[in-house]
């Protein structure tokens, strides 16, 4: 699912920067239809003892949610190449996500 949004994000990485003008209230409902199941599946995940289940789930797709912007905008300002950025995000929502007990 994280490779989706990074792919869609690809194709539109202008509204990363339009997002970035929105507050953050703003932006979380014009977000919330596409986060939805993300939430489910880290929902999912912390209960199945995958995903680290101390950390609020909206926490958790907060972080992910950044993370792809994060990504995008390292990619838009010439720094880091699709695929290094790509890597990063995987490796960074890997870590952030993963239990550590």
């Amino acid at each position: 699912m994280l490779l989706a949004a990074w792919h869609v994000i690809g194709r539109y990485r202008g509204l990363v920067i339009v997002n970035q003008r929105l507050e953050r209230a703003e932006l979380r409902a014009r977000l919330e239809p596409a986060l939805a199941p993300i939430r489910s599946l880290v929902r999912r995940g912390q209960h199945g003892g995958e995903f680290d289940p101390e950390l609020p789930a909206d926490w958790l797709v907060g972080l992910l949610t950044d993370l792809i912007h994060a990504a995008s905008r390292q990619v838009t300002a010439g720094t880091m190449d699709r695929q290094a950025a790509e890597r990063a995000l995987l490796r960074s929502a890997g870590a952030a996500l993963t239990s550590h007990r």
